[in-house]
């Protein structure tokens, strides 16, 4: 059975209640363009208050459709974050799982000598994050019997603002912007590249002069 999407969920709950599109988006600010997109799966909307809000004009359950939301703009990221250092980034993961495995070492002791949680170090062994700072990776290098610079030279490099700084900083940014960002990196997990950040505040601001 094929998995449901953000798109076909509100598509079938309009079609189950006789709906319009505009009344998909009923006191939310929206055109109902905007509806033939999201139902297309082409574009998600901008935030979790609208996605409540289309869930009250649906009738549907706002954590489920909130749940499917967060996970698609979770790909969605996920999918414009690949390739940036991939291939380091899987040298970087590779290596600590590999050294950790042949040291005989728990992934639980382990962390407990870097001073993370488990789970962060399992974020790092399946490539998802990275140690944020030099003390971070001195840590786990000690812990592995690794390197520090091993490491670091494994680490992929982060991502860069793809428009020229001139043009950023010429770009206004709302306070509504500004939250929507908040709003969306805690839809992710809470990281994301910064010229994706910026991409977003721009185009936020931009759709609400």
């Amino acid at each position: 059975m094929e998995k449901e999407t953000f798109g076909s969920i509100i598509r079938n709950a309009r079609i189950r209640l006789c709906l319009n599109h505009s009344d998909v988006v009923k006191n939310l600010n929206r055109s109902t363009s905007s509806v033939t997109l999201w139902e297309q799966g082409k574009t998600l909307p901008s935030d979790t208050t609208l996605v409540e809000g289309i869930a009250k004009n649906l009738r549907l359950d706002p954590k489920a459709l909130l749940a499917v939301y967060r996970q698609e703009v979770q790909d969605q990221f996920q999918a414009k974050s690949k390739g940036h250092g991939h291939e380091k980034a899987n040298a970087f993961s590779a290596l600590i799982l590999k050294r950790r495995k042949d040291l005989g070492l728990q992934r639980k002791e382990t962390a407990a000598k870097v001073e993370v949680s488990r789970d962060i170090l399992r974020m790092w062994e399946i490539g998802r994050r990275y140690p944020k700072s030099n003390e971070q990776v001195e840590r786990l290098a000690k812990a592995l019997s690794l390197p520090v610079e091993t490491l670091l030279n494994k680490l992929p490099t982060p991502a860069q603002p793809s428009l020229p700084v001139a043009e950023i900083d010429r770009t206004p940014i709302t306070t509504e912007a500004a939250k929507f960002l908040v709003r969306t990196l805690e839809a992710v997990g809470g990281e994301m590249p910064l010229d994706m950040c910026v991409h977003l505040l721009k185009k936020h601001s931009q759709n609400n002069r």
